[in-house]
């Protein structure tokens, strides 16, 4: 079995370089053949994992959800494409909790050695693909304006403060969803699409299927200038307590294997946690996008 492994230097601060030594060696042990290569700029994982196609049996990747996201691009939709190995090292790591990959890297890799193959289904917006989560509004730009330094020292608690200085500048959106049999018009706090168990260390969508093709929608309306303290509740009701409990009046929860989303250039789109872009998107959901090793 030929495995490539890549793996983010700047990733968990460093760790994957630190253990660099460690992870190799058991990684070479486990399969017949192991080439090593650690990123060098942003978009050299999508790069390597494109190019591994056809090549490899296995892909082994080491570095936070933009990494992977990076992979997932790398890979989607081509022939040949090798099954995946995750060492989790980001800030949150969403999907690795989702799946239930172990965030300790020793643990990792033996589940990348022990484990079994999973299914997992990705998604498409526009030109780009996705894993766990596609987002736009409030505080959806958290992810990746947060500046990496305050990551590297506070964590998960560098979101938390980055969001909560602007909670209440945020401007609803003026979106537009059509989907098969039906149209929604209207401004929003928040459009969050949700193909995981866990989004911001939440578990926010406890009947998440790894593979039906669908992927759950939740859009929290807003009408007025800004986003008012009304929308804040709801969408903290929709974090703690999860997308499948009673939902306020003020959201609205979609159930879709595809939808077009519109928006102004000036709304962001989200996906996996890296800012994507702007204006219109069509969305599809892709069954048995990935093959991903999990615990047995």
């Amino acid at each position: 079995m030929k495995c490539l492994y890549v793996y983010n230097p700047k990733s968990g601060k460093g760790k994957a370089e630190k253990k660099k030594k460690e992870i190799v060696e058991k990684l070479s042990s486990f399969f017949d053949e192991l080439e090593v290569v650690k990123t060098n700029f942003s978009g050299h994982a999508k790069e390597l994992a494109s190019s591994a196609c056809g090549k490899y049996d296995y892909l082994v990747v080491a570095g936070g959800d933009g990494t992977l996201n990076e992979v997932v691009n790398g890979v989607a939709e081509k022939e040949g494409r090798p099954i995946l190995g995750y060492i989790p090292l980001g800030t949150v790591n969403d999907f690795a909790h989702s799946v239930g990959i172990p965030r300790n890297i020793n643990k990792a890799v033996h589940t990348i050695c022990n484990g079994k193959p999973l299914s997992h289904e990705i998604f498409k917006a526009g030109d780009h693909y996705g894993i766990y989560v596609c987002a736009m509004g409030i505080a959806t730009d958290t992810s990746y304006a947060t500046k990496q330094i305050a990551k590297k020292t506070l964590g998960k608690f560098a979101y938390f403060c980055y969001a909560f200085k602007r909670i209440f500048r945020y401007k609803p959106i003026p979106m537009t969803i059509q989907f098969d049999g039906g149209k929604i018009e209207d401004r929003f706090a928040l459009l969050l699409t949700v193909n995981s168990r866990y989004v911001a260390s939440f578990k926010i969508n406890r009947n998440f299927a790894f593979n039906d093709g669908y992927v759950d929608i939740m859009l929290v309306q807003e009408r007025k200038k800004y986003v008012r303290l009304r929308s804040l509740i709801t969408i903290a009701r929709v974090f703690m307590l999860g997308i499948g409990n009673r939902l306020p009046k003020n959201a609205i929860r979609l159930h879709l294997k595809e939808f077009t989303l519109s928006a102004p250039d000036s709304a962001v789109l989200n996906l996996d946690g890296e800012g994507l872009g702007s204006g219109k998107f069509n969305f599809t959901v892709i069954k048995d996008g990935v093959q991903i090793i999990v615990p047995k």
